[in-house]
């Protein structure tokens, strides 16, 4: 049995390289390409083909630079690891940078005052240094129908 369908090459028409003919010429076995649908897919891979390209000769490039930096100072690959390796483990307290491009200093805030908070029918009294997070007090100011700042022992 010989199939109904056949490709031909050669007949080109609109970046379209071939053609299927249909002996039978049933409308299930036809076949509809658009040139646009193509030349719209030609054109994204050939984009993507340049980029990949673009990125190729940009690491093809860093490399070469890299080996004539290290044959010119004498260094083999190992020696370049063990140099980055090093400067990768003292990297991070020296990486944090203000806009200005100064190294950021740590401050160390001032803790927070101890405040007492009083329960007023049971007489609890609880110490928070952040009473709005504090489970118990918020528990408290829920459970009384008040604000959290009322519950302080002044």
């Amino acid at each position: 049995m010989q199939p109904c369908c056949r490709i031909m090459i050669g007949e080109c028409t609109n970046l379209v390289p071939f053609k299927v003919v249909c002996q039978e010429a049933l409308p299930i076995h036809s076949l509809s390409i658009q040139s646009g649908f193509l030349s719209l897919n030609i054109t994204t891979i050939q984009k993507q083909l340049e980029q990949e390209h673009r990125a190729l000769d940009m690491k093809f490039k860093f490399i070469t630079e890299l080996k004539a930096l290290m044959e010119k100072y004498n260094q083999s690959g190992s020696d370049l690891l063990a140099i980055l390796n090093e400067a990768g483990t003292a990297a991070p307290a020296t990486r944090r940078r203000t806009a200005a491009g100064r190294p950021r200093t740590q401050r160390k805030r001032p803790q927070r005052p101890l405040r007492q908070f009083r329960h007023p029918q049971t007489g609890e009294v609880v110490e928070a240094r952040a009473p709005q997070v504090n489970k118990t007090i918020r528990g408290w100011a829920e459970s009384l129908q008040v604000d959290w700042r009322e519950l302080e022992v002044k």
